[in-house]
């Protein structure tokens, strides 16, 4: 295979202010066939610098860095370099450091617990355009997700748990009026309220919740 055959490696830059992180990521992507390690920087002000003059395709980016975040970078990265990918790599594996960075648009959240191999996998994703999550990273993010909508579904009112129900059953709202003796309106005005509590959008969400909250046998 020529020169000009063979694929293209993806270009990484690795931004971490703890030294055996920074050279043991360098080697374990140092052996990936399909990267190629074109800069590093242990504070911001040096990794944008770093950037700028790499152009990398993707960035490992340390949480918390001296003067710094990685969320913060993470924002100022993709305002100058929209189309560069950046995983996360940190030691933080909370809800509140998992969403800042989601919210930021980065491709992926890397634990530092984690073997070589979930790095490859992370690879992967981010090379295909997909999202990459951690199992601790996700499962904090579900979680979290659950005792929201728990915590939503408990500010409902017994008369919009109804309307709840019987949309989950399949009532219309002329239906559900009649059997609540209330108008279409006052109907229409409880969905709406219970798609906000539970930020729900759909019917179908609204019956896969109903069913999860034991309000129907459907």
């Amino acid at each position: 295979m020529s020169p000009q055959d063979q694929p293209k490696k993806m270009r990484v830059v690795i931004i971490d202010d703890h030294e055996i992180v920074l050279q043991g990521l360098k080697l374990v992507l140092g052996d990936h066939p399909g990267v190629e390690v074109v800069g590093q920087a242990t504070e911001a002000s040096e990794a944008i610098q770093c950037i700028k003059q790499t152009k990398p395709d993707l960035v490992m980016l340390d949480m918390e860095l001296p003067n710094s975040s990685g969320v913060l970078l993470s924002r100022q990265i993709l305002q100058e370099n929209p189309k560069t990918k950046i995983i996360i790599f940190s030691g933080h594996l909370n809800t509140k450091y998992v969403t800042e960075a989601l919210l930021e648009g980065v491709s992926g959240y890397l634990g530092k617990i984690h073997k070589t191999g979930e790095i490859d996998a992370a690879l992967e994703a981010v090379q295909k355009g997909q999202l990459y999550l951690c199992a601790e990273a996700a499962t904090a993010l579900a979680k979290d997700y659950r005792k929201k909508t728990a915590l939503a579904g408990s500010q409902l009112s017994i008369r919009e748990k109804e309307v709840l129900r019987g949309i989950a059953e399949g009532q219309s709202t002329k239906e559900l009026g009649g059997n609540l003796h209330v108008s279409t309106k006052t109907i229409e005005t409880h969905r709406q309220n219970v798609m906000e509590k539970l930020n729900l959008h759909s019917v179908a969400e609204l019956t896969k919740y109903a069913i999860r909250q034991g309000l129907t046998s459907l």
